[in-house]
């Protein structure tokens, strides 16, 4: 006989929108009699059934397809191309069971090829136990043919009954009775009150001694209503001591807002800005903005600026708290300040032209690269014969200003 496959109009059902009388008990008894069904019909329904007869009867369980419903732990299918067969785990249309990668179906047995008989189990255990020194447990003996018990406990990081006797009794002779042992059921504890304090518990006396109500002053006096939110503390500094935690005016006062930290590393630190001239939000940083305002500069009426120290020695202010030491006189706060130019152009009388302290990767005198804008032309002057003025020669190559010796840092912004 051939292999059967499945019937291409297995889902259908006979009759679903005709109409249709229920038989009674003597027709359904009796089954056909004196009535010609059109045998066209009666043949078509009959080679369905057998077709399914068939197939079931070859497969035992039917063919996955894709137009039935499976239900999740009822419906079983076999593969199409393996033969293999699989449990539904959840409901599913359509979803072939060999290809699915979504759990929906899970493999019902392992295939033959794969699993061991009873008896070539017994052979492979018993002779792994003897060529291999024992490789596999046994159930029946529930762990008491482990090769070695020590090993197994540090492995699943357990104690051993007598490890954990010894322990016990150890701490309790060398550690002054540290632990409290469970036949006592807490009779051993050393202050009971104490005790009692910490779990926020009453004693029989003291709770015969609260059985009285209180009054509504007195709730008021003992007790913090919820909907205060802590507002009705009397003593909000003890509370906070009692937190461990700062109030925003100690915050203010030990970490402010605006102060400068330098650090050896360009990483991100908590509750630092880097003085890069970046723009902040007034909204997100308003302890920051409170302390500097926009004293450089904003980009909106919702942002500022935090200080640009990328490349520039920090100097104090002449005039900090009002009074000028006129060191760097006339100064104001906070603005820029260039360095001092060095250098010029030499136009002796023989033809030779010199520059002098060049700022060149070649030529490194200690001295940085000026901005040309930030300097008028220079003028040069030569023994008795006048001043003059060269144009032509300002370039970046004749001039530069000093530095002292230095490393650089990374300068942060208390945010």
């Amino acid at each position: 006989m051939t292999i059967q496959s499945k019937p291409t109009t297995y889902t259908k059902v006979w009759a679903a929108t005709g109409s249709k009388v229920v038989a009674d008990d003597f027709k359904i008894n009796r089954g056909w009699e004196v009535e010609k069904p059109p045998y066209e019909v009666m043949n078509w329904l009959q080679n369905r059934q057998d077709q399914w007869i068939a197939h079931a009867n070859q497969r035992g369980i039917a063919q996955w397809d894709a137009n039935t419903e499976y239900k999740a732990n009822v419906s079983y299918v076999t593969g199409a191309t393996t033969g293999n067969v699989y449990r539904a785990v959840t409901d599913s249309v359509a979803v072939n069971p060999e290809t699915d990668l979504t759990g929906k179906w899970v493999a019902a047995f392992d295939a033959s090829q794969y699993a061991y008989s009873k008896a070539q189990s017994d052979a492979i255990t018993a002779a792994e136990r003897v060529t291999s020194n024992g490789l596999y447990l046994k159930v029946a003996s529930n762990l008491s043919d482990l090769s070695n018990l020590p090993t197994a406990r540090n492995n699943l990081s357990v104690f051993s009954k007598a490890e954990v006797n010894s322990l016990v009794t150890t701490e309790r002779t060398t550690s002054d009775a540290k632990y409290t042992h469970s036949v006592n059921n807490l009779s051993d504890l050393v202050n009971t009150a104490t005790a009692r304090t910490n779990l926020g518990v009453y004693g029989k006396a003291e709770t015969y001694s609260r059985t009285e109500a209180y009054s509504q002053v007195e709730s008021n006096n003992l007790f913090l209503s919820k909907a205060d939110n802590l507002a009705s503390l009397v003593d909000k500094s003890a509370a906070r001591g009692n937190l461990d935690v700062y109030s925003k005016a100690e915050v203010d006062i030990n970490f402010p807002a605006g102060e400068i930290k330098t650090f050896a590393a360009n990483i991100n630190v908590p509750g630092f800005i880097p003085c890069d001239g970046r723009s902040l939000s007034r909204a997100a940083y308003p302890r920051l903005f409170s302390a500097i305002g926009t004293l450089y500069g904003s980009v909106d009426a919702n942002s500022f600026n935090v200080p640009d120290y990328r490349g520039v020695f920090l100097r104090g202010f002449d005039a900090q708290g009002g009074i000028a030491r006129d060191i760097d006189r006339g100064r104001t706060f906070p603005t820029f300040q260039k360095g001092t130019l060095v250098g010029g152009y030499d136009d002796d009388s023989g033809g030779g032209n010199a520059g002098i302290l060049e700022a060149k990767p070649s030529r490194d005198y200690g001295s940085d690269r000026i901005n040309l804008g930030w300097y008028p032309l220079p003028e040069v002057v030569y023994g008795g014969s006048g001043r003059y003025t060269y144009p032509s020669y300002m370039a970046e190559s004749w001039y530069a200003v000093t530095r002292p010796v230095n490393m650089p840092v990374m300068l942060y912004i208390r945010a």
